[in-house]
């Protein structure tokens, strides 16, 4: 619950037409170089045509947003390197040395 509040508080503020559609899961994740895994919780954004914004918020307060456009992570708002890999239905996304988030196709799988 906490990690929704702050999901409230840092996301951006939005028409209310598009916070109705806004979509909530939890995804496993790692913030901290060779750190253990937890979980995220994970705001979905529509953006249209394709695009979602997916914002990552671990249970110590980090939070990551991750772009996606149909369905393929492209950036995140630490900018830099961006590596993907697949497992199954699964998008597995390293940001710089630390950061892994573990993402279902069927969350950013449309719009």
């Amino acid at each position: 619950m906490i990690g929704l509040i702050l999901m409230a508080l840092a996301a951006p503020a939005m028409d209310p037409a598009v916070a109705a559609t806004v979509r909530y899961d939890s995804i496993a994740c790692r913030t901290v170089k060779e750190g253990p895994a937890g979980r995220c919780q994970l705001a979905l954004v529509p953006r249209g045509d394709g695009k979602i914004s997916a914002y990552a918020t671990a249970a110590d307060g980090h939070q990551r947003i991750i772009y996606f456009q149909k369905g393929v992570a492209k950036f995140t708002d630490a900018g830099g390197r961006l590596e993907v890999e697949r497992n199954g239905e699964t998008t597995i996304i390293r940001v710089g040395g630390a950061e892994v988030y573990e993402v279902p196709d069927r969350l950013v799988a449309g719009d």
